[in-house]
C-alpha cells in the first residue's frame, strides 16, 4: 500500500468519524425544531402567506401596499383599485373566496367580512360603514347582507362584459347596450339586509330576485315599529303597526 493510498484512507476514516455525529446532530435539531417551533413575543411584517405543503395559498394577511391579488381559475381578477389591508381566504384551487378588510380615515371608512360564491363575488357580508356627510354629521350603517349571484358565469365574465360596455364611446349607444342587459341575472341582486340604517333605525329588508325591497320591518330609535309590504315599484301597499287589528 502506497503512502498516498494510506493518507486517503486515513482521511476517509476521519471524514466518517466527523460526519456521523454532525449528521445526527442536524437530524436531532430538525426533529426538535418541529416539536418546538420558534416562539416570538412580537413580529412586525407587511405580509404573511399561509400555504399548504404543496404551496397552495390558503390565507394571506397583508397591508394595503402588499395585499394579494384575487384570482379565479388561476387568472388574476382585473381590479383597478387599491385593495385594503386585511385577510384574504382561498379555496383548494387557490381562488379567493372571501376575506376581512378594514381601513379608512375620519371622513370615510369601515370594516368588511365577506364570503364569496365560488368563482364569483361576495354573497354574504358583515359590514360596517362610517362617513361624514356634507353637513358634517357623522353617520354609520352596519349589518348583514345577502346577495344572489349568477351560477352560469364567473366574475371574470362579468368584468369582461363591463369592459366591453365602457369601450363603447357613444354615450347613447352605451346606454342602449346597458339597457339590454338583465342586471340581476348578470351581476346579481341583493336579497336581504339586517342591521342599522344611517338614520339610526334597526331594520330587516327582504328583496325579491331582482333586488327590489318587498318587505321591511323597522324599529326606530324612539321605539316606533312597523312592518311594510311593498310592490315592485317600491310603493308601500300595506303597513302593520302596533295598533293594527
Amino acid at each position: 500500500m502506497t503512502r498516498k493510498l494510506r493518507n486517503e484512507l486515513r482521511f476517509l476514516r476521519l471524514y466518517v468519524v466527523i460526519s456521523i455525529p454532525v449528521l445526527a446532530l442536524l437530524a436531532f435539531a430538525a426533529v426538535t425544531n418541529r416539536a418546538n417551533p420558534p416562539y416570538f413575543e412580537e413580529i412586525t411584517v407587511e405580509r404573511i402567506n399561509v400555504v399548504e405543503p404543496d404551496g397552495t395559498r390558503k390565507l394571506v394577511i397583508a397591508s394595503s401596499a402588499r395585499q394579494t391579488e384575487a384570482t379565479i381559475g388561476g387568472v388574476q381578477v382585473p381590479i383597478e383599485r387599491t385593495r385594503p389591508a386585511g385577510l384574504v381566504f382561498f379555496n383548494d384551487y387557490g381562488d379567493e373566496i372571501g376575506g376581512l378588510a378594514f381601513g379608512g380615515d375620519r371622513t370615510r371608512g369601515g370594516q368588511h367580512l365577506a364570503f364569496d360564491q365560488a368563482g364569483h363575488d361576495q354573497v354574504l357580508t358583515v359590514v360596517n360603514r362610517e362617513w361624514t356627510d356634507d353637513q358634517g354629521r357623522r353617520l354609520r350603517t352596519s349589518g348583514i347582507e345577502l346577495v344572489d349571484r349568477p351560477t352560469d358565469r364567473t366574475l371574470l365574465d362579468v368584468l369582461a362584459l363591463m369592459r366591453e360596455l365602457e369601450a363603447i364611446e357613444d354615450p347613447d349607444e352605451r346606454a342602449r347596450a346597458r339597457a339590454q342587459i338583465d342586471g340581476p341575472a348578470t351581476f346579481g341582486a341583493p336579497r336581504m339586509f339586517v342591521g342599522r340604517t344611517a338614520e339610526g333605525h334597526a331594520t330587516t329588508v327582504l328583496m325579491d330576485g331582482r333586488g327590489r325591497p318587498r318587505l321591511r320591518m323597522t324599529v326606530e330609535a324612539d321605539g316606533a315599529a312597523g312592518i311594510e309590504f311593498l310592490d315592485a315599484e317600491g310603493n308601500v301597499v300595506r303597513r302593520i303597526g302596533p295598533d293594527t287589528q
